[in-house]
């Protein structure tokens, strides 16, 4: 949590400024040593300009070093609200034109999933680069998301404070057509679109309340 009021997840690289296991930093020990871990599954820095967005290089290159496989994704206001400063944001492409200005143009690539990333790949690379783009490039409209909160609230969409009681349902003692209906209920409040570009942002939940 920064003291602007955004949640923003500490990097690997960042992480590893603090915290130290026989000179090498614990929070990627299990994806670098074998058999500990797995750099295929997609890791995912929030860029944040002037906190870690020079670190796009590093990781871009670890696709091609060591088989990451990386997802860049742009800075939410969640449970910000105007706290919220655009001079924090960082678009996914400034941070393409960054890895292509120091380690050459990308390819398309896809990664099997059904995720929001679009994917590209340095020539060679085992691994792939993804882009998330709620800001620049929203994908609303193909979105296939529902959110469960840690306090049993389903989340239509996670820039939304619209929301349906899950856990009232449940500890009502709900058949499953009563769930299927309210499943049903949540995916038809899925909006077309987020409305960010006009500072209505959702004021309800951190990312850390609402999980994924």
């Amino acid at each position: 949590m920064t003291q602007s009021g955004v949640e923003q997840k500490a990097t690997p690289f960042q992480l590893g400024r603090h915290e130290q296991q026989d000179g090498r930093p614990r929070s990627t020990n299990g994806i670098e040593r074998p058999g500990e871990g797995d750099a295929t599954q997609p890791g995912g820095p929030v860029n944040w300009r002037g906190m870690n967005d020079d670190e796009a290089v590093a990781f871009a290159r670890r696709t091609r070093d060591e088989g990451w496989n990386v997802r860049f994704i742009e800075v939410m206001p969640l449970g910000a609200g105007e706290h919220w400063s655009a001079d924090s944001y960082v678009s996914s492409a400034e941070t393409r034109a960054r890895i292509e200005e120091a380690l050459g143009p990308l390819e398309p690539a896809t990664l099997e999933g059904s995720g929001p990333a679009r994917y590209w790949r340095l020539p060679g690379a085992g691994g792939v680069i993804g882009f998330i783009s709620p800001i620049s490039e929203h994908f609303c409209a193909a979105c296939n998301r529902l959110r469960l909160t840690a306090d049993g609230k389903l989340m239509p969409c996670l820039l939304s404070d619209r929301e349906l009681d899950l856990r009232a349902l449940l500890r009502g003692g709900a058949d499953d057509a009563a769930l299927r209906d309210l499943l049903l209920r949540a995916v038809a409040m899925k909006p077309d679109r987020h409305h960010l570009d006009e500072r209505i942002v959702p004021e309800t939940h951190l990312m850390s309340q609402v999980g994924g």
